[in-house]
């Protein structure tokens, strides 16, 4: 509500396909809390990183998320990025 309300018309709530087994709910959920705050919505991708040579540097971020070592990611790691 405060984005629309800063934002106004400029407004949108990003829906993104993350290949996650809970993609569909997601993404059912989120599309009617914009409808329910009237933000339209804009389908885009999930940029983790600029540029390939830097997954490294996205597999260290998502280590520090979970507070967990590279060793231990698994299938914590971004699957696409």
């Amino acid at each position: 509500r405060r984005l629309r309300e800063a934002f106004g018309d400029r407004a949108y709530l990003a829906l993104t396909l993350r290949r996650r087994p809970n993609d569909q709910v997601r993404l059912y959920e989120l599309a009617n809390l914009a409808a329910a705050m009237r933000v339209p919505t804009v389908v885009t991708n999930d940029v983790l990183f600029h540029e390939p040579a830097r997954r490294m540097m996205q597999d260290v971020v998502t280590c520090i998320r979970h507070n967990i070592t590279i060793d231990d990611a698994g299938f914590r790691r971004e699957r696409h990025a």
